[in-house]
């Protein structure tokens, strides 16, 4: 029996002394460090060192008011007023962040710049740059600047340009709103994103080849909306009652997703190679889209603009589009083109292209279908003629109703109606059908004898 007792107070022991031991081990001494206790934490300066923007740690001299010639983090402590002959801030380092900390840079008659940019690689941010003599900010020089992003800054009432800037610059979350220039102008590799430009005297957004512009706004400018380069991609932006074109693009761009309203002159102008994608224009003064040769419209709307809904040029296509009151053609696809599964509906007239396939031309004033080359699998109802074939062209297995006349053929350059039916017209269901035509597989006088002796 003591045995046993004696047993059970060893193991007792000895699990007391390794509960100890781990208990020690996993928190170590007690006993603090000698000398006095030391801070653990960062300092701000130690987290991110930064500059605050005044006469002693920016000094400027006789054309500036304050220089950054240093890399590094700056920050405004308050507005700036500026003065006649000087720029607000000057920039001449590389790898410069400028935050303006929700301040104001107040430009004043014959002042310069707000900020001027003369180094690559710098960002500024967060305030606003107003009523300066000439541009707002301004990143270009002749040295290669470049890199410069723009955030959150508002440009408002400058003399030029609101902000301009050099290559590969990145302009986001931005405003510029009546200045003697463009609202934005950016040069060639550059991003302009979630911006919005209103009542500037020229283009609202100005690119260089090679930008892409998304998610912006250009409102009311006294030029184009937002016009782009060569090789640049407007992505679900829109423009709205400016003077000159809504959208206005050089050679190679693409528009996706944009809306171009009340503009004074073409919803869209684009160069050749453009393409259109989910676009909708609406009350321009002139046509609602207006493109060069091999463009491509898809997925688009056009209604009541002042001449044509879709113009695009030699060897385009348009495809699952529509076009609404228009005063030209609804869409307009010069020789070489092709239009397919689309709908045209009170214009002056409908369509016309090279090849057309599975269109809906309704109520249009003059003509429904114009052929320039091949129609087929096509309708045109209460249109002035439904179907016209012109320049050797030919309408094959379609169907007209109601039109003023159904089917008429060009008598002098062997034009051909085939396989095609028309029902109440108010003059002549077919027209000239037999007038320079293969002899051999004549056109019939009536609907149901024209559908039997179609062409194979």
């Amino acid at each position: 029996m003591n045995d046993r007792r004696y047993v059970l107070t060893l193991v007792a022991t000895c699990t007391t002394i390794l509960v100890a031991t781990s208990m020690l081990a996993r928190g170590g001494p007690l006993s603090p460090p000698p000398g006095p206790v030391a801070p653990t934490m960062l300092t701000l300066d130690m987290i991110e060192p930064r500059t605050p923007i005044g006469p002693d740690t920016t000094p400027g001299d006789s054309a500036n008011l304050f220089i950054i010639n240093q890399p590094g983090s700056y920050f405004l402590t308050g507005n700036i007023i500026g003065q006649a002959g000087k720029t607000g801030i000057r920039i001449t380092a590389d790898h410069v962040r400028l935050d303006l900390n929700g301040f104001t840079l107040q430009g004043v008659s014959e002042s310069r710049e707000g900020i001027r940019i003369y180094s690559s690689w710098v960002t500024v941010r967060n305030g606003s740059v107003t009523g300066w003599g000439r541009q707002g900010l301004r990143g270009f020089s002749e040295l290669s600047q470049e890199g410069t992003v723009v955030e959150h800054v508002s440009a408002i009432d400058n003399v030029d340009d609101g902000i301009d800037v050099y290559e590969n610059a990145i302009i986001r979350n931005c405003q510029a709103h009546q200045n003697g220039g463009h609202g934005i102008e950016v040069y060639s590799g550059s991003l302009i994103e979630d911006c919005i430009v209103r009542y500037n005297t020229m283009d609202g957004i100005h690119t260089n080849f090679g930008c892409m512009v998304q998610d912006c706004s250009a409102l009311q400018n006294g030029g184009h909306g937002i016009r782009v380069g060569t090789q640049s991609q407007v992505i679900q932006c829109l423009a709205r009652a400016n003077l000159q074109h809504g959208f206005e693009a050089l050679d190679s761009c693409n528009f996706i997703s944009c809306s171009s309203d009340a503009n004074t002159m073409n919803g869209f102008h684009a160069g050749n190679r453009a393409i259109f994608q989910a676009c909708g224009a609406s009350d321009n003064g002139v046509d609602g889209m207006y493109s060069g040769f091999a463009s491509i419209v898809s997925g688009c709307s056009a209604m009541n603009n002042g001449e044509d809904g879709i113009w695009v040029s030699f060897g385009s296509a348009v495809s699952v589009s529509a076009s609404r009151i228009n005063g030209g053609y609804g869409i307009y696809c010069n020789t070489g083109g092709n239009v397919s599964f689309a709908s045209c509906y009170g214009n002056d007239r409908g369509v016309s292209a090279g090849q057309i396939f599975g269109v809906n031309a309704t109520g249009n004033s003059i003509t429904g279908i114009n052929a320039n080359g091949f129609a087929s699998h096509s309708y045109a109802y209460a249109n002035g003629y439904g179907f016209i074939a012109t320049a050797y062209g030919r309408v094959h297995e379609c169907s007209a109703r109601a039109n003023g006349q159904g089917f008429k053929a060009d008598p002098f350059d062997d034009s051909i109606v085939s396989g095609c039916s028309a029902f109440d017209s108010t003059a002549e269901n077919f027209d000239n059908t037999f007038s320079g035509q293969d002899t051999n597989t004549p056109v019939g006088a009536t609907a149901w004898q024209n559908f039997a002796e179609s062409l194979p």
